[in-house]
Order: C-alpha cells, then structure tokens, then sequence
C-alpha cells in the first residue's frame, strides 16, 4: 500500500487549480446617496489561497454621516445599494459571514453612529442584516466586525449564479444640534467596505 501524504499547501495549489478562474463578478451596480456607478467598485480576494475568494470589498465615495450647522438632515445619513452577480464553480454555493467596518468617528455624548448591512439573494431567501453600533461620546478610529452565527447564515441557490443585493448605511442617530461625523477606511480616497465569504459544496 503507497500512501499519499499532502501538505496543507499543496492541498490548496490543488483547489486552487480545481476553483482557477471559476468565480469572478458578472454583474455589479451601485445607487444611492453614498455612492454612484462612476466612483464606485468591487473586488473578490482569495486571502487563505483555497481557490475560493473569502472577502467581497466594496469601494466608494462620499459615504460620510456628518451633522453640524450649515448641514442639511439628509447629511446625516447616507446609503449605498449594491447589486451584484458572482460566477459561481459548479457544484458550491456562497453566504457572507461577517461584515468589517473600518474607519474614524467624531461623536459627541447623546450621538450614536450605527453602520448597516443587509443582504438577500432575490427570490430566494430572507434578507439578514449585519450592524455596527458606536456611542458617543467617541472621538478618533475604530474597527467593528459583526459576524452572523453559521444557523442564521443564508447561502445562495444551488447551480443558479443567482445575484446578490447589499443594501448599505452609514448614520448618525440621536441628538441632531453638536457637531459630529462618522466615516469608513479610504483607500487611495475611496471608502471600503469588507464582507466575508464562505462556502460550501451543495447538498
């Protein structure tokens, strides 16, 4: 009897191989009052090299809250959906885990910022929301990163590059007169936001 003894790297050079150039963004559009389809992008990223992108990042701009004098109501929210289509490898299905928000907040006492995310594969499931709550008082960077338990995960149909909606805000709630802003990481001037994929094959 010969025995096979695979590293952990050559077992994903191996998915890799199986997975090359199988999921890729078909379809991508953007609306709302943080972003627009001229200033706005995603990208997939296969951090761990399995073949199968485990972060969905979203680019965009103007997705500030802010409150203050000379700033309208509207200023204190902002949102971004987010259509898009992956092409899936045959025989697997995808959800997003967790949602990581990255960025700087000013918040006086009595302001609370809360960023939102609410996902649903249309025609095919309930829609889940990931949020991020921040209370003032608060001033300078922070990270939150809301992960759903793997029970209220929501996974996209089988054999079917179904398209996903991402429906996004960013806002500033309670006292509406103090000064106060809350903001996502830029990258090269751009917000981004960073969403967690995971797989697995259809049953």
């Amino acid at each position: 009897m010969v025995k096979h003894i695979f590293s952990a790297s050559v077992l994903a050079l191996v998915a890799q191989s199986a997975f090359a150039d199988q999921t890729y963004i078909m379809n991508l559009n953007f609306a709302g009052s943080g972003c627009s389809p001229a200033d706005s992008s995603a990208s997939l990223y296969d951090t761990n090299s399995d073949g199968l992108p485990d972060q969905f990042s979203i680019y965009f701009s103007t997705y500030v809250a802010q409150q203050g004098p000379g700033l309208t109501l509207a200023e204190r929210r902002k949102n971004c959906n987010v259509g898009v289509q992956l092409h899936l490898p045959q025989g697997y299905q995808f959800s997003i885990a967790n949602v990581r928000y990255i960025g700087y907040a000013d918040l006086p006492a009595g302001v609370l910022g809360r960023q939102k995310s609410t996902y649903e594969f249309p025609f095919f499931s309930n829609s889940v929301t990931l949020q991020s709550v921040l209370p003032g008082p608060y001033t300078g960077g922070y990270e939150r990163t809301d992960n759903l338990g793997i029970s209220s995960v929501v996974w996209s149909p089988c054999g079917l590059n179904t398209p996903l909606n991402i429906r996004t805000q960013v806002a500033l709630e309670g006292a509406s007169l103090p000064r106060a802003a809350l903001t996502t990481d830029q990258i090269d001037g751009r917000v981004r936001q960073v969403y967690g994929l995971v797989w697995r094959a259809c049953h």
